[in-house]
């Protein structure tokens, strides 16, 4: 039929706009002409009109709520429902309706204009925002939101001189008004810029009334901005285009919900249809492409569904058996801990298991899975218990090789020589036996452990600034065990990431024995220097004292001849006996230098050494003096030596000598004898000692004492010479030294400033059988 054709449903809808706009032309010119006659009466019916229309729009879409799929536009009803309850006490206010007693009307109309124009450009904006939202609005919030703004704005208009003025009589609206104009026009082109945003969301004829009125309010908004007269000529087109633009906003409503909700419904329709069917496209294609597989299980672990990927994963068809049960694939060994997890599954609702099981593919291999399952026999849709199969193959396989590397790492930790630890900032995160060894604490003591606990005192400012420079270069620094015992340690330590953050790996070395080893060779060093240097300051010693003895012999025999040749009665007699003495004190010194330089002829006996000292005790206590206290102090087995006695005499007379000067007023000399045996591992301690069975003679003082230099060099000729002293060569102690090396043994030397010195002569003990032979 012709009516039906596309071509003739366009004439109708051309000839109907036509219509319209004949019918709104008449109308305008109408409502124009009454303007001109009664501005007051035009007034009140353009706004009557406007009010008329806010209300039909509620109306129109409260009625049509149901069915009008875009919810935001109720909010709009909502809107323009309290909107003409602002304009209708806008047009009772008006001036010249006397409606309201005290009331300047101007004033008050304008106020009460700009809050209804304001309300509407706020919604309209907060529609344009919202409009692609599709949930249901709260009505009861909205309503009772917009009741208390519009009671506000009536209750601050009618009754306070809080709202700016807004018109003064003979010089029109003020500045605030029309700077209030001006922002509602901004809000309007806010919205206008809102709707073409989403302008998808809404049909073209409804997007096209919706700009078109917001864009006739703008013109209308412009208009009052320039009038003066409330009766002038702007003024009646500002409520005009008002009139227009109300009309737009209700066409466009009634289209949206009256003519043309059930397209608008089957559009949504279509569109959601369409957007399942991808969504299912996609959920398809992600599932057949996933690396899980997803089961869902009734109560007694029947299959309900099985994701078609396990066809690719595991070799099984995704068709599903009547009664195929989850266990006929599951490893024998494994059933009865899968069994057990899904006992507990079904027992509280939307609980989780995990367990790991090996799961048979359809080559008959078995493959180590991590099952994942859920509760969800309360969920309407699943109604089951949803089970998630993941493949840990790779997993465990990676987990085996983490386990042997950390191993062999262990292993390689704790066989290193010295102790290792990975610290954070200072905080032990993990070490190797190695430094439990070392530091005394246990390897639970040591994880979590402020690392400069093992650290001394006086070097943990050391530590610490290193730590922050991030030293790469060893460093030695004193360590500090757990008993609190302090020692060498030498520190390197390296920057290095661990488990995804930076760390310092540092390696803790005890250098003790090392220290030990090096003083020891320093030691044996200067004490082979000072043998060296013994020796040769003997053999110097020795040549001068041999052939100076040899002039000496001569000088005393020739002394001798003339002396016993002249006689005392001699003038010059007592000038050579002085010559003599001189002499012989000269010849003791030779024989002192020789003893040094064991060059001295020596005839040796075997005697017991306690019997030999008591002989020589009441001598040794007239050389000590009568302020000097000497103990005489023998242990019972001191044995036999092998010395010449004489050399045995020299050395306690020096030795005590020695002491008194050390006194100063009263004091205290000691001798004691004793027996030792000395191992091989404590005679490198001492020059040329050998291990064996030795006899000790100790001279103790209780003098000043002497520093570690002068120890170091007071066996030297003439190193302890007074040479203001006539009686002291300053040859004693070297004489000393001399002839106990020249018997076989050894000197030790305990001094300390203060606190007197201690001589201990060590000489080989001889045995009764080789006494006797």
């Amino acid at each position: 039929m012709i009516g039906d054709s596309p071509l003739e449903g366009s004439d109708i809808k051309t000839d109907s706009l036509f219509q319209n706009l004949i019918f709104g032309f008449v109308l305008l010119c109408l409502i124009y002409l009454l303007s001109q006659g009664n501005a007051l009466l035009f007034h009140g019916i353009t706004e009557l009109f406007s009010i008329s229309v806010a209300w039909s729009v509620f109306l129109l879409m409260w009625t049509t709520r149901k069915i009008t799929r875009n919810k935001t536009l109720l909010f709009l009803g909502i809107a323009y429902l309290f909107i003409g309850f602002i304009d209708l006490f806008h047009t009772l206010s008006y001036k010249g309706m006397n409606v309201f007693e005290g009331i300047e009307g101007s004033n008050t109309a304008g106020q009460l204009w700009i809050s209804a124009r304001g309300m509407e450009a706020v919604s309209l904006l907060l529609v344009s925002i919202l409009i692609h939202k599709k949930d249901r609005i709260p009505v009861r919030k909205y309503m009772v939101i917009f009741s208390l703004i519009t009671t506000l704005i009536l209750a601050v208009i009618y009754y306070t001189e809080i709202f700016p003025v807004c018109y003064i009589e003979g010089q029109g609206f003020t500045q605030f008004k029309t700077l209030a104009e001006y922002a509602i026009c901004l809000i309007l082109l806010l919205s206008i810029r809102g709707f073409h945003k989403c302008r998808k969301e809404l049909d073209r004829r409804v997007y096209s009334l919706l700009v078109m009125s917001l864009s006739v309010s703008i013109a209308s908004e412009l208009a009052f901005t320039i009038y003066i007269d409330v009766y002038g000529f702007f003024n009646a087109l500002g409520h005009f285009l008002k009139v227009i633009s109300f009309g737009l906003i209700f066409q466009a409503l009634v289209y949206s919900s009256v003519h043309h909700p059930y397209s608008t419904i089957f559009q949504e329709l279509k569109k959601d249809t369409e957007e399942l069917s991808i969504s299912q496209a996609l959920h398809s294609s992600l599932i057949a492409n996933i690396s899980d597989v997803l089961v869902i299980l009734d109560k007694e672990a029947l299959i309900k569904y099985i994701s078609p990927n396990i066809e690719n994963l595991y070799g099984w068809s995704s068709v599903i058996r009547a009664n195929q049960s989850v266990w006929e694939n599951v490893h024998p060994d494994n059933i009865k801990t899968l069994k057990q997890a899904f006992s507990r599954l079904l027992d509280k609702k939307d609980s989780r298991e995990t367990v790991e099981i090996r799961y048979r593919r359809a080559d008959g291999h078995y493959t180590d899975i991590q099952l994942t399952g859920r509760n969800l026999l309360s969920d309407s849709d699943i109604n089951g218990v949803l089970v998630n199969f993941h493949d840990i193959t790779e997993r465990l396989d990676s987990e085996t090789k983490i386990q042997e590397s950390e191993e062999r790492f262990r292993v390689l930790h704790n066989a290193s020589f010295g102790g290792i630890a990975i610290h954070d900032k200072g905080l032990i995160l993990e070490c190797n036996l190695g430094l439990s060894e070392i530091s005394g604490y246990e390897y639970n003591e040591l994880i979590g452990m402020n690392s400069l606990q093992l650290i001394a005192e006086d070097s943990k400012d050391k530590v610490l600034n290193n730590i922050k420079l991030g030293y790469e270069k060893d460093y030695e620094v004193q360590g500090c065990r757990k008993n609190g015992e302090e020692y060498p340690l030498r520190v390197e330590a390296r920057n290095i990431p661990y488990k995804g953050k930076p760390v310092r790996v540092v390696e803790f070395r005890d250098i003790s024995r090392e220290k030990q080893n090096e003083t020891e060779k320093n030691r044996l060093k200067e004490s082979l220097m000072q043998v060296q240097k013994m020796e040769t300051v003997g053999r110097l010693a020795g040549g001068i004292a041999h052939d100076f003895n040899n002039m000496l012999g001569v000088i005393l025999g020739y002394t001798d001849i003339i002396m016993e040749n002249e006689g005392p009665q001699w003038p010059n007699y007592n000038y050579l006996n002085e010559i003599k003495k001189a002499s012989q004190r000269s010849a003791d010194l030779t024989r002192q230098l020789l003893a040094f330089a064991r060059k001295q002829v020596v005839n040796r006996r075997v005697m017991d050494l306690n019997n030999t000292i008591t002989l020589m005790i009441e001598m040794l206590d007239r050389l000590a003096g009568a302020e000097i206290q000497l103990e005489w102090s023998p242990e019972m087995n001191a044995g036999s030596v092998e010395i010449d006695p004489n050399q045995l005499n020299q050395i306690l007379v020096n030795l005590c000598m020695n002491a008194k000067d050390e006194i100063s007023g009263q004091g205290r000399i000691t001798i004691e004898t004793g027996s030792s045996f000395i191992p091989e591992e404590e005679c490198k301690n001492w020059e040329d000692c050998c291990p064996g069975n030795y006899a000790s003679l100790t001279v103790r003082d209780t003098g000043a004492g002497m520093d570690e230099d002068r120890k170091s060099h007071i066996f030297e000729p003439f190193f302890s010479i007074d040479f203001e002293s006539a009686e002291h060569s300053g040859l004693a102690l070297a004489a000393v030294y001399g002839c106990v090396r020249q018997s076989g043994g050894f000197i030790n030397l305990e001094s300390e400033v203060g606190k007197g010195s201690e001589f201990t002569i060590y000489l080989p003990r001889v045995d009764s059988l080789q006494k006797n032979s």
